[in-house]
């Protein structure tokens, strides 16, 4: 993993946006989330611009990722809701 498994974590830890080059186009992303999906290694993030929303990215996939100076705050925290058995349950 080298290099680019350190800037991941740095970035998540340090809540930095990271661009990145991801299916022939530059994106930015606030990372969120880094693992093993699968049998597939992942950032979950979430990208700013060009469609923003949440996403999966495939890390082998991932070229040319620069961790920024900028921060991003951290994500809202999951709402939860009461179910029908009175316990609650959590939702992204």
């Amino acid at each position: 993993m080298g290099t680019d498994d350190n800037h991941l974590r740095f970035a998540i830890t340090n809540k930095r946006l990271v661009k990145l080059s991801y299916s022939g186009s530059v994106r930015l992303v606030e990372p969120h989330d880094y693992g093993v999906q699968k049998g597939t290694v992942r950032l979950l993030g979430y990208q700013l611009e060009t469609k923003p929303g949440w996403r999966l990215f495939d890390v082998e996939k991932i070229a040319g990722l620069a961790v920024l100076e900028t921060a991003f705050k951290a994500a809202a925290a999951p709402r939860t809701r009461a179910t029908t058995s009175g316990t609650s349950s959590t939702r992204a």
